[in-house]
């Protein structure tokens, strides 16, 4: 599982198109306290192992969560949109990892645009959205 976080972060961290837009950087689980907007976080949701009868197959579908936080509504959509564009470009397949590690990214979903209000110590709120974005990964575990 964290050779596909550490892939995916890298693959997003080195894709342009989406660097550029996501200035707060690519976290896992949750992003540090007073991280400026627009950043990811990653989670793995589920990680299911594959198996062949002489035992692991060496191969795991994992279902991961994008989730996009920004300041506005237009920063959530151009970033979504910068990774639906890479992400579909190669006929809705993507590769990340490299080396001895591999994983293809099978299906993306596009869903589940929220708004949340972060609240602040010293009173007042701001409008944080969040977009979330399902990733199904077909995995090649890591070999040394």
């Amino acid at each position: 599982m964290s050779d596909v976080r550490r892939a995916l972060a890298q693959h997003f961290n080195d894709e342009s198109s989406i660097s550029s837009l996501v200035t707060g950087g690519v976290h896992h689980i949750g992003a540090p306290q007073n991280t400026a907007a627009p950043y990811i976080v990653l989670r793995c949701i589920s990680e299911v192992p594959t198996h062949v009868f002489s035992g692991s197959s060496g191969v795991s579908v994992q279902r991961w969560q994008v989730s996009i936080h920004a300041l506005a509504s237009t920063g959530t959509y151009s970033i979504k949109e910068a990774i639906r564009l890479h992400m579909l470009s190669n006929n809705g397949r993507s590769t990340i990892g490299s080396g001895s590690y591999t994983a293809s990214v099978l299906s993306v979903r596009f869903d589940n645009a929220v708004t949340s209000l972060i609240r602040p110590e010293g009173g007042g709120s701001i409008p944080i959205e969040v977009t979330d974005i399902d990733l199904l990964i077909w995995a090649v575990e890591a070999t040394s």
